[in-house]
């Protein structure tokens, strides 16, 4: 079985972090023998054509020269469409590259797999043209797309139905595809974003150093901002807390300036970046992960912190509570309140042997449940039921 795995983010060199759970979900597909064959966006900084263990991954140019391409990466396409007027004016020669180049691939192919709902649009033409089934994955940034004006809604619909199979990363989210169009119930269903355990491995804490870390793009929906207007009476609590931001995006300059402006300079790090072989060291080092998200899926943040043994304070949004159990893993609250952030985070660092019960609570849980193999058994199982219909 050989499959097309069609998305508009994929790790553009080792260590990237743009698209990395989908990277983890292809390797984990090759290792149980399914052959995966990728199909991304080009990018000025990343090879045209390579090969990873069990991987082939094809780069479409969509300008010329390649530091022209800006459509996606760096911040995301949604962002890019909102703030770049080139990024609007390649939108049309990057979908109708996207679709040369998987309709080449796909067709050495028996399934073409797309992840979001507008890779879906190029997906479903590649089916229809090659006879090929399509699966569709639906990540959490889709749930906009159902809430949009016409023509997305349009395009949201035509991609869902024209999907043999639909994988939803959270039952949430599956609800939320379902009242948007109920035509698809008997084809959709939930299967979550794994963690590949050996990457992330238990670490007890051993200290109560007061350690917070925050992992993930800098965009409005991650409520980075809540998280810093709450260090500020977290700090006034604990002189001695220090926040640790690892990532990078569209509103790190002014999450910087807002660091500046409550004078929190020496208590929050702006790490930048971080390869994803060192996130279990980040992991390892804080005391308490914190997800103040205004909307998810399922980030993979989640398990990654929850298998290094980390409790985890998160928003009560998408699929976070489907995994964080509020009281025994961490702690859940609403959304942009930031005293009910700020007061959770201070009772967990003021209670060292709760934290150290809910990271073991938390390790125990991913580790039977969410692992990448487990993850892509369900997924290889989706394939082997379209192979039955046909």
């Amino acid at each position: 079985m050989k499959v097309c795995m069609l998305t508009t983010s994929f790790p553009r060199w080792p260590g990237d972090l743009s698209g990395n759970f989908i990277e983890s979900l292809c390797t984990c597909l090759a290792k149980r023998g399914v052959g995966i064959e990728v199909v991304a966006p080009g990018h000025r900084e990343a090879q045209g054509y390579e090969t990873r263990p069990g991987i082939s991954i094809s780069r479409f140019k969509y300008a010329i020269p390649a530091r022209l391409q800006v459509v996606a990466y760096d911040g995301g396409i949604p962002y890019k469409l909102r703030t770049s007027n080139l990024a609007r004016l390649e939108l049309v020669q990057f979908m109708i590259s996207m679709l040369r180049a998987a309709l080449a691939v796909a067709s050495r192919c028996d399934i073409v797999h797309a992840h979001w709902i507008p890779t879906g649009v190029v997906a479903s033409l590649v089916s229809r043209r090659l006879d090929i089934p399509m699966v569709l994955t639906v990540h959490g940034s889709d749930g906009k797309l159902l809430e949009g004006g016409a023509v997305k809604r349009i395009g949201s619909r035509f991609s869902l139905t024209s999907a043999d199979r639909i994988i939803t990363v959270s039952d949430a989210l599956k609800a939320h595809v379902l009242e948007f169009e109920p035509k698809v119930d008997t084809v959709v269903r939930t299967i979550h974003n794994g963690v590949e355990l050996s990457d992330f491995p238990f670490v007890r804490k051993a200290s109560n150093a007061r350690r917070l870390l925050w992992v993930g793009r800098m965009t409005e929906e991650k409520g980075v901002d809540y998280l810093i207007h709450a260090m500020k009476k977290v700090v006034s609590a604990y002189p001695d807390a220090s926040l640790r931001l690892v990532g990078d995006g569209p509103l790190r300059s002014d999450l910087e300036a807002l660091t500046n402006e409550l004078d929190l300079r020496e208590r929050v790090e702006f790490a930048g970046e971080s390869p994803h072989s060192e996130l279990s060291e980040m992991y390892a080092w804080c005391d308490l992960v914190v997800m103040p998200s205004l909307s998810e899926g399922l980030p993979t943040v989640l398990p990654e912190a929850m298998a290094t043994g980390r409790p985890v304070v998160a928003s009560r949004v998408g699929g976070i509570p489907e995994l964080l159990k509020h009281g025994e893993t961490g702690y859940l609250v609403s959304p942009e309140r930031v005293d009910e952030l700020a007061g959770s985070i201070i009772e967990l660092l003021g209670k060292p042997d709760l934290m150290e019960k809910m990271g073991a609570a938390s390790h125990e849980l991913v580790e039977s449940t969410h692992s990448w193999g487990a993850i892509a058994s369900d997924t290889h199982s989706v394939y082997l039921s379209l192979g039955k219909e046909r």
